[in-house]
């Protein structure tokens, strides 16, 4: 259905900035990263987004607040995590040194790496 003038769900949201992103040069090489497994809107799972290490969850309330940039800086955010492995290649350190430690400094070296790529804007961090 066509939805002109009508401002789009975070359910065609996220699809639309997932293409977006493959279609970006700096990207092309991450399609196959950004095509594994589900996405979902569960606004109860997360209040912002998360990934199990293959399927991504994203809050809609959130969703709702970003701009474009901002929403494609997520999903990559989202998708780094899994490139890198994170969860599995880390996950004795969350244990020893707990999670949201380990986690923020996985985000630290992610978006370090987000902002780097994006002079131009086109991800943004949220």
């Amino acid at each position: 259905m066509l939805s002109i003038g009508k401002e789009l769900t975070a359910d065609q949201r996220l699809p639309k900035a997932l293409v977006s992103l493959m279609q970006a040069d700096r990207y092309v090489a991450l399609a196959s990263v950004l095509m594994v497994g589900e996405r979902v809107i569960d606004n109860g799972m997360t209040t912002t987004a998360a990934t199990d290490g293959r399927d991504e969850w994203y809050n809609s309330d959130f969703v709702d607040t970003l701009t474009d940039a901002k929403l494609r800086g997520l999903i990559i955010h989202e998708c780094k995590h899994k490139m890198y492995r994170h969860l599995i290649t880390w996950a004795w350190v969350a244990e020893k040194y707990g999670h949201q430690v380990t986690n923020m400094a996985m985000d630290y070296v992610i978006n370090l790496e987000i902002v780097d790529e994006n002079p131009d804007g086109f991800c943004e961090l949220p």
